[in-house]
């Protein structure tokens, strides 16, 4: 998947694996059930959008953490307006 957005005024397409929330259950009794799993985005490249050289090795990973975040608020706003 591809998705683009600015990261500290830098317009960047983002490639990677988007995994939705699933929604976990518990029974009342025993507490078994599925465990709540939270989205996720797994980065594969970071690329500036006028280029195809991948900087992702150059991003720190402070940085890469608040990019998966933009990028899967991004995500959920689009389905969010569908």
């Amino acid at each position: 998947m591809e998705v683009e957005i600015t990261y500290r005024s830098i317009p960047l397409r983002i490639e990677g694996v988007y995994s939705p929330e699933e929604k976990g259950y518990r029974y009342d009794n025993d507490l078994s059930g599925l465990p709540m799993s939270y989205s996720s985005f797994d980065i594969e490249g970071i690329f500036a959008t006028d280029s195809d050289v991948d900087i992702y090795e150059l991003v720190s990973m402070a940085d890469i953490t608040e990019i998966e975040t933009e990028v899967i608020n991004k995500i959920e706003e689009r389905w969010q307006q569908l």
